[in-house]
């Protein structure tokens, strides 16, 4: 299955790319794990480093478990 799926920012946040990615999608892909962290993301108030390592952690597994193959950023 290919498709292209043009995207612009909403609003300046890793939550607002990875959420379209999580398993309730219109996608093929799910992963549990990558679900809870863009959620667990979600959660975190004033530790903007926890929760940079969250959202990093959540988009290696996107990358890693091609759930998408990204052309340009």
């Amino acid at each position: 299955e290919l498709g292209l799926v043009p995207y612009g920012y909403d609003y300046v946040d890793p939550s607002n790319l990875l959420s379209l990615w999580m398993s309730n999608g219109r996608h093929g892909w799910r992963n549990d794990l990558f679900d809870r962290l863009v959620v667990q993301g979600g959660t975190i108030v004033g530790d903007p480093d926890r929760r940079r390592t969250v959202y990093q952690e959540a988009e290696r597994i996107l990358v890693e478990d091609v759930g998408a193959v990204f052309l340009w950023h």
